[in-house]
C-alpha cells in the first residue's frame, strides 16, 4: 500500500514538474500598437499637406537591433529576456507604427513604406538609439530614445528634425504587455509633436 502511494506521489510530482516546464518555455511576442488619437494628438491635421512622403528604413543601434527585448539592470549593462520578444524587430516595428499613425492622422496627402509609383516629394527617416525596459534600483520605466527627420528628396536637405529621450514610469512587477503599451504611448505622443513641427514648417514656407 505504501509503495503504491509513493509511486502515485512520484507520478504526480513528475506531472507537475512537466507542466511547470511547459509553461516556462512559452515564448511571448509583443506588438507596438498605434494608440487612440484624441484631439490633442491630431491638432492641426484636419487637412492634409499636399505632399507624398516615403518612410525609409530606420537606423538602429546594434545592441537593440534584435527581437529580444532589452532589459537594463545597471547603468552600463543590458540583458535580454529569454521568453519575451518583439513580434518584429524594433526598426521594422517602429517604422510601421509611424506609417499607420501618420496615415490615420492625415498629415500628408500620401504616405508610403515602399517606393510609390510616382517619386515622393520628401523622405521621412529616423534612428533608434535605445528601446528598452529599465529595472534599476532607483528607476523602473520604459525608455525610448530616437531621432526623426524629414528631408527633401531632390536636394537631400533636412527640413525638420526632432529628437526625444523619454522615460515612462513602470511598476517593478508590471507585465510586459504594459511595457509594450508604454513604448507605444511614448512613440505616439512624440509623433504628435513631430507632426506639429512639420505642419509649422510648411505653414512658415507658405507665409514667410
Amino acid at each position: 500500500m505504501l509503495k503504491r502511494i509513493a509511486v502515485f506521489i512520484l507520478i504526480l510530482t513528475l506531472m507537475l514538474l512537466f507542466s511547470c516546464s511547459q509553461k516556462q518555455i512559452i515564448k511571448h511576442y509583443y506588438l507596438l500598437d498605434v494608440p487612440y488619437t484624441g484631439p490633442a494628438d491630431t491638432a492641426g491635421f484636419s487637412t492634409s499637406l499636399p505632399y507624398t512622403v516615403q518612410i525609409l528604413p530606420f537606423e538602429i543601434s546594434k545592441a537593440f537591433d534584435q527581437n529580444r527585448i532589452a532589459l537594463r539592470t545597471k547603468s552600463n549593462q543590458i540583458e535580454y529576456y529569454y521568453y519575451n520578444f518583439w513580434a518584429t524587430d524594433p526598426g521594422t516595428a517602429v517604422r510601421e507604427f509611424i506609417f499607420h499613425y501618420l496615415r490615420s492622422s492625415h498629415l500628408f496627402r500620401n504616405i508610403s513604406l515602399q517606393l510609390p509609383r510616382w517619386q515622393p516629394d520628401f523622405f521621412l527617416n529616423g534612428s533608434i538609439e535605445q528601446i528598452e525596459r529599465l529595472s534599476l534600483p532607483d528607476q523602473s520605466s520604459a525608455h525610448l530614445k530616437m531621432q526623426l527627420w524629414l528631408s527633401d528628396r531632390k536636394s537631400g536637405a533636412v527640413l525638420v528634425e526632432y529628437r526625444f529621450d523619454r522615460y515612462e514610469p513602470l511598476r517593478k512587477n508590471a507585465a510586459m504587455n504594459i511595457f509594450a503599451a508604454k513604448i507605444s504611448r511614448i512613440l505616439g505622443e512624440e509623433l504628435g509633436v513631430f507632426g506639429n513641427r512639420i505642419r509649422q514648417y510648411f505653414t512658415k514656407q507658405a507665409h514667410p
